[in-house]
């Protein structure tokens, strides 16, 4: 009788269990809504066009690799070796005719007819380019970067700018005789260190770029937005603020300008507490690239700045001007449902004016 009496206070302690579970995650659930208004998705600072780390297969390539003779992330461990070789090459020892040779024999030591080494084989083809541009071999670089920012621009990528900067750098140096090789050698070099995380370096390399004769404007451009990343990696958010702003007053045409200021305005408002001239930068990038992608992510930026900052009437304006101008945005409803019920809900709790 007293096992029994326990077996069933034991079940009805259970059953009670499953009710206050269900209970939590329906009330978790109800307030998902209320988290992503409060909280939308801002991205991390400095992080709106994270690298690709070496060997992370994008798009496609990743239906290939599953289970494709059991490696699980990507080269063979010989030919992986004979890869960070030439990458080491480059990006330690600066021996740039050493690293094409690594390069070079990487790349014969890969089966070019399989489909599971095409991510490889266009990154090992990239990096003889970076050698070829770093080496003053400008038109065969030419027309590998050609290919990457024709793609990019084709898929609306990320990396659009960097090719474009790339290209533009190959181009003008093939103009101007007073181009130095030293120029394209530090840029190539410190594009490669970017991905690794290797800040520090990479932003002297940068910083020596920038002084010399016959650059781009958009190769100047991008190295400053490359410049202001690294510093802001590091910690030294005021000095890449400082490479930000002169990319606005020298280069506001330049193709990366639009994504270099919303970084910008990502590291005010995340970094340095400064949510008004974080709010600057959306807005400038608004005025200035009103049809580009950018226009409706500074935007959405403010939108949330004012919510966070609860400048309700602000923000009721925002939402107004941002469904007006992006209606078909992938971000509309979070606009119109979320922060339109916040908005509506925290200015009717207001006192009369």
């Amino acid at each position: 009788m007293k096992f029994r009496n326990q077996h069933v206070l034991l079940t009805v302690v259970i059953i009670l269990l499953c009710f206050a579970a269900r209970n939590v995650c329906a009330t978790a659930l109800s307030m998902s809504s209320v988290v992503s208004a409060l909280l939308p998705s801002f991205p991390p600072p400095l992080l709106l066009a994270a690298a690709t780390k070496p060997h992370a297969k994008a798009n496609g390539n990743n239906k290939l690799r599953t289970g494709v003779k059991g490696i699980a992330d990507g080269l063979p461990a010989k030919i992986k070796k004979m890869r960070r070789e030439a990458d080491s090459l480059l990006m330690d020892a600066h021996d740039v005719s050493a690293a094409r040779r690594a390069y070079k024999r990487t790349l014969a030591a890969i089966d070019r007819n399989d489909p599971y080494y095409n991510m490889d084989i266009r990154e090992i083809d990239v990096a003889l380019a970076m050698c070829d541009a770093a080496d003053g071999n400008f038109e065969a670089a030419e027309r590998v970067f050609r290919k990457e920012y024709e793609s990019s621009l084709k898929r609306r990528g990320s990396d659009v700018a960097k090719w474009y900067a790339l290209l533009s750098m190959c181009e003008a140096a093939g103009r101007d005789f007073k181009f130095s090789r030293s120029t394209a050698k530090d840029i190539v070099i410190a594009d490669c260190l970017m991905p690794v995380e290797r800040y520090a370096d990479a932003e002297k390399l940068y910083a020596r770029s920038l002084g010399t004769i016959g650059i781009s404007n958009d190769a100047k451009a991008y190295v400053l937005m490359q410049w202001a990343e690294c510093l802001a990696k590091m910690g030294r958010h005021n000095e890449a603020l400082e490479r930000y702003q002169a990319l606005q007053k020298g280069y506001k045409t330049a193709l990366c300008a639009p994504r270099a200021m919303l970084r910008a305005g990502v590291l005010c408002v995340g970094h340095l507490d400064n949510d008004k001239l974080g709010c600057d930068f959306f807005k400038f990038i608004e005025d200035t690239f009103p049809a580009s992608e950018f226009a409706e992510q500074a935007l959405f930026y403010r939108l949330t700045v004012a919510i966070w900052d609860k400048k309700w009437d602000d923000a009721k304006e925002l939402r107004k001007l941002f469904a007006e101008r992006h209606p078909s945005s992938s971000r509309i409803k979070i606009v119109q449902d979320e922060y339109g019920q916040l908005i509506a809900k925290k200015l009717t709790a207001l006192p009369d004016k």
